[in-house]
């Protein structure tokens, strides 16, 4: 009884397919590995290298209903999938809000070609429909949200601010992970070169968003 011999096309298929799945493994464990330490609240002892104040463990926010600009009604949750530059505020936006907003769009192009990852967000407390339209149609790029303030308390409180330092909240930046976690916030002094490259390092890191 005779055995056919095997086939060289196919044998080498095979092994061309597990080079494959090695070397993607090599690629691929580092960042996996990395992001899951990062999302277990893991950090390295000694000096840090993020420039805002981290968040130990990464903090969930809350999935609060939020009036668009476009009047429709969404959760919070729908801006997942994406790195989110986090402002909150009221309306009027002058000056250091103002201020504020342009350093995250520069932020954001700063990027380059990974800027599709980010969205700049600012939720506005109190804000009318009609203000948020307008202020949204003045500033394209930036996704406007606004609440009235029962509602954004509790994303305020889980921003790591108490429920009476909305003062506070409006004069930071927040960084927020594409599964909708507080990662780094900032405060009114940060640097943008160093939010710049928080945010550069965490982009490389994650491939995610």
């Amino acid at each position: 009884m005779s055995t056919n011999p095997p086939n060289p096309d196919t044998a080498n298929q095979i092994r061309n397919r597990r080079v494959l799945i090695l070397m993607l493994l090599a690629v691929l464990a580092p960042v996996v590995l990395a992001y899951s330490l990062y999302l277990s609240g893991w950090r390295p002892q000694g000096k840090t290298l993020q420039h805002g104040e981290l968040m130990n463990p990464a903090r969930a926010l809350p999935d609060i209903t939020l009036r668009a600009a476009d009047g429709t009604m969404q959760p919070f949750s729908s801006l997942r999938r994406h790195w989110l530059l986090l402002s909150v505020g009221s309306l009027p936006c002058v000056e250091d809000c103002l201020a504020r907003l342009d350093m995250l769009h520069r932020l954001r192009l700063a990027q380059g070609k990974d800027m599709r990852r980010v969205e700049i967000v600012f939720v506005v407390v109190n804000g009318a429909h009609a203000e948020l339209a307008a202020f949204a149609g003045t500033h394209p790029g930036l996704q406007v949200y606004g609440g009235d303030r029962a509602t954004i308390t509790p994303l305020i409180q889980a921003l790591g601010e108490t429920s009476d330092s909305e003062a506070v909240a409006v004069q930071r930046v927040y960084l927020i992970d594409p599964i909708g976690n507080l990662v780094l916030r900032y405060g009114p002094d940060a640097d943008p070169r160093g939010i710049h490259k928080d945010l550069g390092r965490l982009l490389r890191l994650s491939q995610i968003g």
